[in-house]
Parts: structure tokens; C-alpha cells; sequence
């Protein structure tokens, strides 16, 4: 039931998303075609439900990204674009992953897609991956908010939750033993506890983390 339902949400949301930010696509498309030519979206493999493969879509970013680019180059930041860094700051560049929704690769809210390298990587170290990533990765996800959130708001949220692992996912490699434990504990917790409650709070935290960017 709370499965049918969320795809229902996913589909109802993702289009009011697209028609509403539908200018906002236009001038974000037209700013990375006028400053930095083309391509206007980047498009990578990620691992979605069960261990299979979609392409993600996002707004590019990053100098002389091409269309399939390989995953080694997502880390160089000195390539990022002036305008990129900006979409990055906010989150922008992930609004064409509405499209991914829509599609069904994706939901509003799940775990991250993972790339072939960190999946493989997880899942050899502990089978609990596979528990996490039998499920429709997201948009938003409870590791993502609280890694880029505040440490106020931050240290108060998990506390609520009875969370340990504070490491914020922008501290460590994404291959280290402190992140995969810190990301199992906080996927895992929603993965265990979902529900329409849950995530409604999470899109409230969201906006709270946004909002605290915003001021900076």
C-alpha cells in the first residue's frame, strides 16, 4: 500500500515539479549554453533497484564533461564552472532527475544512486547494502540532508532519531570504512522506519537545509 501510494505521489509531484520549474529549467539550460556551450545536460550510470543500471540525468557542471563521463572525473572539483558551482551550492543541478522520476528510475525519496564502483564496493563489504539498495534509490535522501545540513540543525535531528555517526559525507572518501558505516546507519534507518510521516519530514528538513545555504 505505502509503496503504490508513494509511486502515485512521485508521479503527481514530478509533473507539478516540470510544468512549475519549467522557466527555471529554461534559464539554467540557456546560462550553461551561452557561458559554456554544450552539452546543456550530463548523463551518468548509476545502480538502481536490485543492482541494475539507469542513466541519471543532471545539468552539467564541469568543463569538457562529455555525455558519458567517466566516474573518476566527477571528483576533479577544479573543472566545475563558475555557473556550476553555483547549481551545486543550491542543488540545482539535480532538478533533471524529476525526469528520472517520472520515468520510474527514481523516487522523491529513497537512498542515492550509487556509481557501479561504490556500489560494488558496499555491497562486498556488508550484505546490508543489498538490503538498502533493493529499493528505489532518491532525489532526497536522509544521509544527503543531514550531511549537508548545519551542525545545529544537524546534531538536533539525530538526536530525534537516536543516530550515532555524525561524519559529514563531505569528510571522508567515499570509499572509507567512516563513511560506508556512517551511510548504512542512516539509509538503513530509513529504509526500517519509511512511511508518508517520515517522509514528509524529510522534505521539511530539506527545505530547512536549503534555507540555511540560502543565509550563507
Amino acid at each position: 500500500m505505502y509503496n503504490t501510494l508513494k509511486r502515485t505521489i512521485d508521479i503527481i509531484l514530478s509533473l507539478i515539479f516540470m510544468i512549475i520549474l519549467s522557466p527555471l529549467f529554461l534559464i539554467i539550460s540557456l546560462n550553461i549554453l551561452i557561458v559554456s556551450g554544450r552539452p546543456i545536460l550530463f548523463t551518468q550510470k548509476r545502480i538502481k533497484s536490485n543492482g541494475k543500471t539507469f542513466k541519471m540525468y543532471k545539468f552539467r557542471t564541469m568543463r569538457n564533461q562529455s555525455k558519458e563521463s567517466k566516474e573518476e572525473s566527477i571528483a576533479n572539483k577544479e573543472n566545475i564552472t563558475k555557473e556550476g558551482r553555483n547549481l551545486r551550492r543550491f542543488h540545482l543541478d539535480e532538478l533533471p532527475q524529476i525526469w528520472n522520476i517520472l520515468k520510474g528510475d527514481m523516487s522523491l525519496i529513497g537512498p542515492r544512486p550509487l556509481i557501479s564502483k561504490e556500489y560494488f564496493h558496499h555491497t562486498r563489504l556488508d550484505p546490508d547494502y543489498k538490503e538498502i539498495y533493493s529499493n528505489k534509490p532518491g532525489i532526497i535522501c536522509l544521509d544527503g540532508i543531514l550531511g549537508y545540513m548545519d551542525d545545529k540543525n544537524r546534531n538536533k535531528i539525530m538526536k530525534k532519531l537516536n543516530l550515532n555517526l555524525t561524519s559529514d559525507k563531505q569528510l571522508h572518501n567515499k570509499l572509507s570504512d567512516k563513511y560506508h558505516q556512517k551511510k548504512k546507519e542512516r539509509e538503513l534507518f530509513y529504509l526500517r522506519n519509511k512511511s508518508l510521516i517520515l517522509d514528509i519530514k524529510m522534505i521539511f528538513w530539506t527545505f530547512i537545509m536549503l534555507t540555511h545555504k540560502i543565509k550563507d
